[in-house]
């Protein structure tokens, strides 16, 4: 019978395998001499041995899409009476990728009626690579944000501050990962800044929190938060159009730490707009390039600054008319990814 064991913690497994009423001279274990951490130097991930046979056993590994990713040694001792063990070790540079990802050692046996196969789930630590920060439901009439990051081990420690102002403590509560605001008025709006922590490093997200979101000017193709909701479809409209923000400032704030070309702060791309799209095309692959081969966001470096959008002045009538059937119409209408027939007015339009 063929027989599987799931491997997934560091201590040495010892296993004796059987042939029918016989017990086999194989011991087999699988152990992990050190945790592999992101960024650092090749090690092996996991050593699997199968000792005191005789013959020698044959191990092997499972890797699937890992084998690109890895290289295998394995070596053979003959011992003095006789018998042999056989190590063979997955060596490779860790990476953030490389975490959870399973693989199979397989010993084979003379004395054995099945190959044994031994399930391992690689486990790289790293610092935090991702700090997102999201709405987090509550029943109270305060806003709560979330500051979650990607890290392993999780991350054990976070902090916030403010980048236009000390948080007041009266209006704004900071409890662990939570930032709770228990008023909502203007004169809080900028950004605000997490700090996630484990035992390797430091990653950082931002909220950029803004009473009603005026900034902006209604059109069809944007849509702005009500200012006063009046009823529950409208607070929950809210809700959606925030959660949605935050996430495409968390998308812009990554890209800037990654590439500081990006950042106003750091002089602003005086291109034409088609080559600051390539740049930003550009940009984006780099980052996901660097994700992909376990390369963190520099925790040195000074966060990017925020430039929010131009004040508007107040709509026109008409205007704030038009915004309100818009307003109505998004409750029921499906969402559609194809563009609007009606192209507004040239002033009006995004670059």
């Amino acid at each position: 019978m063929l027989k599987y064991i799931s491997v997934r913690q560091m201590p040495i497994l010892q296993l004796h395998t059987s042939a029918g009423t016989a017990t086999s001279p194989v011991n087999v274990s699988l152990t992990v001499d050190a945790v592999p951490v992101a960024g650092r130097s090749e090690v092996p991930l996991a050593t699997c041995t199968a000792s005191t046979a005789e013959p020698a056993a044959e191990v092997s590994w499972h890797l699937g899409t890992f084998s690109n990713s890895v290289r295998i040694s394995t070596s053979t001792v003959k011992h003095l009476n006789g018998t042999f063990t056989v190590k063979s070790s997955l060596i490779a540079t860790p990476t953030v990728q490389m975490n959870q990802q399973l693989v199979k050692c397989v010993i084979r046996h003379a004395t054995m009626k099945e190959e044994l196969r031994i399930d391992h789930k690689i486990n790289v630590h790293y610092p935090p690579q991702l700090v997102f920060v999201t709405p987090f439901e509550n029943h109270s009439n305060a806003e709560v944000y979330q500051c979650e990051a990607d890290a392993n081990p999780a991350a054990t420690h976070f902090s916030w501050h403010s980048k236009h102002q000390t948080i007041p403590n009266d209006v704004i509560k900071i409890e662990g990962n939570k930032i709770i605001f228990l008023e909502l008025t203007s004169d809080l709006n900028g950004m605000y800044i997490c700090k996630a922590s484990n035992e390797y490093g430091t990653g950082i997200g931002s909220l950029y929190w803004q009473k009603g979101d005026s900034g902006y000017p209604l059109r069809r193709w944007l849509l702005t938060p009500f200012l006063n909701p009046q009823s529950s479809e409208e607070t929950h409209y809210n809700g959606v159009h925030s959660h949605a923000r935050t996430a495409v400032e968390r998308a812009i704030g990554i890209l800037k730490c990654r590439c500081r070309a990006l950042d106003a702060s750091d002089g602003r791309l005086l291109y034409h707009p088609s080559k600051v799209c390539k740049i930003i095309r550009a940009c984006g692959v780099l980052h996901n390039i660097a994700l992909r081969n376990g390369i963190p966001l520099s925790p040195d470096l000074p966060l990017p600054q925020h430039y929010g959008p131009e004040p508007q002045p107040p709509g026109r009538q008409e205007g704030y008319q038009q915004g309100a059937r818009i307003h109505e119409n998004s409750r029921t209408a499906s969402v559609s990814t194809r563009p609007l027939l009606d192209v507004p007015d040239a002033e009006d339009a995004p670059l």
